[in-house]
């Protein structure tokens, strides 16, 4: 199909896609009030909409897929494991066959393995593998195709997210005929499949699935009422990634005492049960190599931090190709700019918002903040950005922040956000080499409309969202 068939048939199908969720609008005519175009229903039509058009339409060159082409993978690349699964085995191999030594001294430093993660990560994975004696060949089959189904559900929550948040910022709710309800179950779900860094993270057998999981799951049980759930799901989240023990940190200066016991309750449990099963010195080994991590960072394009885009910019490193036994050469401009990046943005979430009830827009800088600030945020972490649309687009609809270019500017960050543009690659050394941190950039655009968003005089007397559908 040529391009200009494929621009033809995609004007086409969007007309039609509009005039189809017509019944599926928002608030019916009444009085002197006009009727509301938009829904939920629409919005997230509108966002697989685009999705499919930006993958369809942009040249096919260079590294990498679209996520139409992830999607399509998504089926058959089962057996996928090289990303977190091989790292994740070979680390508990080492942990059996010498449980004496420091697994990051020799498995991180000497064998040059990129395994990242603390032992307390490991503690479910392996505890299942050794009751249930399953080959690692199945094992690993059996984990992506539960990372399937939590990207379905990353989407289905994502979607309640929405839903809520259109209620929220709206005023009002209508009632919805079964059909409509489960048509917006399945686009929802289908808006998860459509979106770049998830369904990547699903075909690189990636366990930041489930972690994307946790964290919008965390934004729904906030926004819902349910802190001491969403404590309990950051808590799993910082098994893998300790630095969301900001998290609690940011809860107990908010007074979030119920939401950052969880956390502590959560974590100290698996901090325990680690220093158990694998020695707690592994915890102290661990140390050197998160400081080498966030000294040197990455240079290769998928990393979609201030510290990938420094290094790319001084060329500091291979953009197109990843070094698997090497990170970036350091240099102390880059780690300065990095640290600087860092502080500047948790001083923003710890220092807004003070003696004031904490919101799911509170709650979602928070967990922004932690993905943008850290020096490796490969593109698969940004898969929890699904969650921060839905809950931040209704109310940029409803209050307009930007003026008219609110929609247009909602457009290009879901673009930006929802793709792989492979064709960027073939240009790493020119101006283009920016558009390479196009997901950075959107978490930053998004970090300042959370920051520093402000109500509509009349919004205080928005009702509260449902809870569920």
């Amino acid at each position: 199909m040529t391009l200009i068939l494929k621009i033809i048939f995609y004007i086409v199908a969007m007309i039609a896609l509009w005039f189809w969720t017509g019944k599926f609008a928002g608030e019916k005519a009444t009085g002197d009030k006009p009727a509301n175009p938009i829904s939920p229903m629409r919005i997230a039509l509108i966002a697989v909409a685009l999705s499919l058009g930006s993958g369809l339409l942009q040249p096919q060159s260079g590294p990498g897929k679209t996520s139409i082409g992830y999607f399509l993978d998504s089926f058959y690349l089962l057996e996928r494991q090289d990303d977190s699964w091989a790292p994740m085995k070979m680390a508990i191999e080492q942990l059996k066959n010498e449980p004496s030594k420091g697994l990051y001294s020799e498995l991180f430093f000497s064998q040059k393995v990129k395994f990242q993660y603390p032992t307390t990560s490991l503690i479910l994975w392996d505890l299942i593998q050794r009751i249930t004696r399953i080959p690692w060949s199945v094992y690993f089959k059996l984990t992506n195709l539960l990372s399937w189904s939590l990207l379905l559900a990353s989407g289905l929550v994502s979607g309640l997210l929405l839903r809520n948040a259109w209620y929220k910022a709206t005023g009002s709710k209508r009632t919805e005929s079964r059909l409509e309800i489960w048509s917006y179950l399945c686009v929802s779900m289908g808006v998860g499949f459509f979106f770049y860094p998830l369904s990547a993270s699903l075909c690189f057998g990636q366990i930041q699935t489930t972690l994307s999981f946790f964290a919008i799951s965390s934004l729904l049980a906030w926004q819902t009422g349910h802190k001491k759930l969403a404590g309990i799901l950051i808590g799993l989240c910082c098994t893998f990634k300790p630095q969301w023990i900001v998290a609690l940190i940011w809860g107990v200066f908010r007074k979030e005492f119920g939401f950052a016991g969880m956390v502590v309750l959560v974590f100290g449990l698996f901090g325990i049960w680690g220093g158990i099963l694998y020695g707690f010195f592994q915890y102290f080994d661990y140390l050197p190599a998160v400081q080498h991590m966030s000294r040197h960072g990455e240079t290769y394009w998928p990393n979609q931090s201030i510290n990938g885009l420094m290094n790319r910019l001084f060329e500091n490193g291979n953009t197109l190709v990843f070094q698997g036994q090497s990170f970036a050469p350091y240099n102390l401009v880059i780690h300065i700019v990095t640290l600087s990046f860092a502080v500047l943005c948790l001083g923003v979430i710890f220092l807004k918002g003070r003696g004031k009830p904490q919101s799911e827009f509170d709650f979602s800088l928070v967990l922004l903040t932690l993905t943008i600030v850290s020096p490796i945020a490969w593109e698969h972490h940004y898969g929890l950005l699904l969650g921060l649309f839905a809950v931040i687009f209704p109310w940029c609809l409803a209050n307009r922040p930007l003026g008219k270019f609110t929609p247009w500017a909602l457009v290009l960050i879901w673009v930006l956000s929802c793709q792989n543009f492979p064709f960027l690659k073939m240009f790493p050394t020119s101006p283009m080499n920016l558009m390479m941190s196009h997901l950075f950039f959107t978490g930053v655009f998004l970090f300042g409309i959370f920051a520093f968003k402000k109500e509509k005089p009349n919004s205080a007397a928005i009702p509260e969202a449902p809870a569920s559908i």
